[in-house]
């Protein structure tokens, strides 16, 4: 694998990788999996990164236990290198690391048709790049000192109501450091989605709805942390078979022109529409 760019000055580093992934299937419901990938990287230091799951369904339960650990690589961008759009790039960028680890237990419901999944998360991420506002010439892009914390509970809800009604849900809490305890700008501390699909005309169509609603999320603004006002968003979607080939497509994103931001100083879409036809052959 080649990244290369040109620019400033032409810039180009090389990745060779190889990966290996085990997954196995047992009669007692257990399922595990386990990769490993290498890559060695011209520019940056060679690296191996490693991820694992198991799920283990409990015979004659409605339970299922389930859990993932591993680690993980992220490279700088090339704007973060070169710079650009009024930013000093810094090449003596690393970069970031992280390793993560979740469990969690999924309970099926009586009627078979539904699930509740409840589930703990963790990571820790070292070398976090970051944008920050310097003097003209110095970069304005640098690893952070120290280790940056994400710690949460995820809720999901799945429910096929009827044959032609699916509706779910999930809540995310998510507890977002910086290595010196301050928030962690850009991710929201609680954030609920919902969706629901219903088949229609005999199984030739079918219309969804999902909402997203999110709170307590911040971003830096004059280099202080200010928080940005909670906002709900709705978005429709939905089709139609016209012939065995042809289907007609429809979806609404935004449907109440919410006006909200999730990075300060720039506005989230409005509402948007589009009508569209699709063929199968």
């Amino acid at each position: 694998m080649t990244d290369s760019t040109t620019g400033e000055a032409e810039r180009r580093w090389d990745t060779d990788a190889a990966a290996l992934e085990y997954r196995g299937a047992f009669t007692n419901g257990l399922d595990v999996q386990f990769g490993v990938r290498h890559d060695d990287n011209s520019r940056f230091r060679s690296k191996t990164i490693w991820n694992a799951g198991l799920s283990w369904r409990v015979e004659g339960t409605p339970w299922r236990l389930h859990a993932s650990a591993g680690t993980g690589l992220s490279n700088p961008q090339y704007y973060q290198i070169i710079g650009g759009f009024g930013s000093t790039g810094n090449p003596d960028l690393k970069p970031e690391e992280s390793r993560s680890v979740d469990l969690g237990v999924e309970y099926t419901l009586p009627d078979g048709r539904g699930t509740l999944d409840l589930t703990w998360f963790r990571e820790r991420l070292e070398d976090e790049i970051e944008w920050f506002a310097a003097e003209e010439g110095n970069p304005n892009y640098r690893n952070q000192i120290g280790t940056s914390r994400r710690e949460g509970v995820e809720v999901a809800y799945r429910h096929d109501i009827t044959d032609s009604l699916t509706v779910g849900a999930a809540y995310t809490y998510l507890d977002a450091t910086d290595p010196d305890g301050s928030v962690e700008v850009r991710r929201p501390r609680h954030e609920l989605a919902m969706n629901a699909a219903l088949q229609t005309f005999g199984g030739r169509g079918w219309l969804a709805a999902d909402l997203r609603h999110v709170r307590d999320l911040t971003d830096s603004v004059g280099g202080a942390t200010t928080n940005l006002p909670n906002f709900t968003t709705v978005n429709l979607a939905a089709s139609y078979d016209l012939t065995d080939s042809a289907r007609l497509t429809g979806r609404i994103t935004n449907l109440f022109d919410k006006d909200y931001s999730e990075v300060w100083g720039y506005a989230a879409p409005g509402r948007a529409a589009w009508v569209g036809v699709e063929t199968r052959w």
